[in-house]
């Protein structure tokens, strides 16, 4: 399997990220900043970049991730609805209820893209 890496950035002040395109491949893994302000992290998907739905369980509850600065957690395909997305941002907070980052926070994903690395 090869993997690709990403950043997505919540800058200080806000909570919400900018977008990365992960067409190239299946979330697998996310890891978390060293620094956080505490908030759990809910995720929005968008095919085009432009409209947004924030993602669900397949039972329809909000999906969300308690953060623990500096470690990752392994992303389970029977855990997100991963089929009609191609773009990816992270919130700190929900949308009714975000929480600004007192500082820039990187988040590290990982993508595979299926192919065997020879």
């Amino acid at each position: 399997m090869a993997l690709l890496t990403a950043s997505l950035t919540i800058r200080a002040g806000e909570s919400l990220s900018d977008s990365c395109d992960c067409s190239a491949g299946t979330l697998v893994r996310i890891a978390a900043p060293d620094e956080w302000t505490n908030a759990n992290l809910t995720v929005r998907i968008s095919s085009d970049n432009q409209k947004w739905s924030e993602l669900a369980y397949r039972n329809g509850r909000p999906f969300y991730i308690p953060v623990h600065p500096g470690t990752s957690v392994v992303v389970s395909p029977d855990d997100w609805i991963l089929k009609a997305f191609k773009y990816l941002q992270f919130r700190s907070g929900t949308r009714k209820q975000p929480v600004v980052q007192a500082g820039d926070r990187v988040f590290e994903i990982t993508l595979d893209n299926g192919k065997v690395n020879l």
